[in-house]
């Protein structure tokens, strides 16, 4: 897909990192090879940040109070020492508390499809 901003366009493929912009910007969009599946974060500058990164078969480790994962692909979740979570194909988990953990996914057939997701709340 080919997002337009008066700025000029940026192209998007599957495996990228997520293209971060103002959502007030409105960018336009031309698909190039049909129906894609959209994932946003939008997150209130004046309550926190927010993160989203692809995720690959490797440790996660993040010290967000809130975290989750946004499966794509069946895959297996492992957190800490936990019993692994077998996650369906458009899935979304998320957990709050216990910043810090390490996480893990693992692709279960099809390669691995997933983003990370946390979301930073300033000290009180």
């Amino acid at each position: 897909m080919t997002l337009r901003f008066a700025s000029g366009s940026e192209r998007l493929c599957i495996g990228q990192e997520p293209l971060r912009f103002d959502g007030a910007l409105a960018p336009s969009c031309s698909l190039e090879r049909g129906a894609t599946v959209d994932l946003n974060l939008m997150v209130d500058r004046s309550r926190g940040s927010g993160l989203l990164t692809c995720a690959r078969d490797e440790e996660w480790t993040n010290g967000s109070q809130w975290r989750g994962v946004f499966a794509a692909s069946t895959c297996t979740l492992r957190i800490g020492d936990d019993p692994p979570v077998e996650l369906g194909a458009m899935v979304l988990l998320a957990r709050a508390g216990a910043p810090g953990e390490c996480w893990r996914l693992t692709a279960r057939g099809a390669p691995l499809r997933a983003w990370w997701i946390a979301v930073a709340t300033p000290a009180s």
